[in-house]
C-alpha cells in the first residue's frame, strides 16, 4: 500500500484529479490568492483538497504511474494497484482511518494540532 500512497501524492501534486479504481477520488481545487480588506490580510493562492467515493472508474493515470516507476507489465501493474486498494479498503475496514500520505486530506487545523 506504501506505492499507493507514494504514486497518489505525487500525482494530486501534478493534476487536479486521482483516481483509486473502485475505492473513490481525491480531488484538488484551486484557491487564487486573495486579501480581506477587513483584517489586512493577504492569502496566498492555494489548494484544497476533497474526496468523492462515487468517482471510481478507472482512469489509468494511477496505473501508468505502477508502470513507470515499477517498470511493469500493464498486467502486473494492474496487479499491483488491485493488491494496494485492497490493502487500503481492509485498513479502512479494520481501523476507519488511514492516514494517506502528506498533506493529503489534512486540514490546516489538523497541521497546527
Amino acid at each position: 500500500m506504501e506505492n499507493l500512497v507514494k504514486y497518489t501524492s505525487k500525482l494530486i501534486a501534478q493534476h487536479n484529479c486521482v483516481i483509486i479504481p473502485e475505492l473513490g477520488a481525491f480531488l484538488a481545487h484551486s484557491i487564487p490568492a486573495s486579501y480581506n480588506a477587513e483584517d489586512g490580510i493577504f492569502m496566498p493562492p492555494h489548494r484544497t483538497m476533497g474526496f468523492n467515493s462515487h468517482i471510481t472508474i478507472d482512469d489509468a493515470l494511477l496505473l501508468s504511474e505502477y508502470i513507470d516507476e515499477q517498470q511493469l507489465t500493464y498486467e502486473e501493474a494492474g496487479k499491483a494497484l488491485h493488491k494496494d486498494v485492497a490493502n487500503l479498503r481492509h485498513e479502512l475496514s479494520s481501523k476507519g482511518t488511514v492516514r494517506f500520505g502528506r498533506g493529503i486530506g489534512r486540514s490546516d487545523k489538523d497541521a497546527r494540532g
